[in-house]
């Protein structure tokens, strides 16, 4: 499946959710060419309609875990949730990072301060999660070596629109509804 959204800050999270066992999501391409802001969403379904989440997040971000140094595992439990943070690896001419964490109601990126004090945000490779957690590996222009700091941040969603009784298959005509939320 296919989502996408327009008309957010250039800067905006989305997060798609889906209510399902288990997901996967990558950027959407057509041609060879990425799709503005399309997401390429697998999963596997338990019916013939969905009901479908997009939160939007557009504030500011809050560091919520330190990891030093570019090697070894660090995990903890805060009160925002759990979070483990791998150690740095190269893959296709990238630094990547891989992070798994449990932060409800928020979106979450990787960042590294490199050695000298510069920040640099990941692009996120590919994520993946249940319903009870998220994995996300991140790509940085940074080498390795000069990684000083991966750090966690999380920023609430403060949009959310909910599309339900979306059908999955085109021979099944269904009557959709979509309803803003507070959250």
């Amino acid at each position: 499946m296919c989502l996408r959204v327009t008309g957010v800050p250039e800067d905006a999270g989305i997060l798609w959710a889906l209510p399902t066992n288990g997901w996967s999501s990558a950027p959407a391409f057509k041609d060879g060419a990425p799709i503005e802001g399309g997401q390429a969403m697998t999963f596997t379904a338990n019916g013939d309609t969905l009901n479908i989440k997009c939160r939007v997040a557009t504030g500011d971000w809050n560091a919520v875990f330190e990891k030093r140094g570019a090697d070894g595992l660090a995990c903890t439990d805060t009160e925002k949730g759990a979070i483990a943070i791998g150690p740095a690896f190269e893959n296709g001419g990238s630094t990547c990072v891989t992070a798994s964490y449990n932060v409800p109601d928020s979106q979450v990126r990787l960042l590294v301060i490199d050695a000298n004090g510069a920040e640099h945000v990941g692009q996120p490779r590919l994520t993946g999660g249940t319903k009870t957690f998220t994995q996300s590996t991140s790509a940085f222009d940074v080498a390795i070596d000069q990684i000083d700091r991966v750090i966690l941040q999380s920023r609430p969603y403060n949009h959310i629109a909910e599309f339900k009784n979306i059908t999955l298959d085109p021979a099944k005509k269904t009557r959709p509804e979509v309803n803003a939320i507070k959250p």
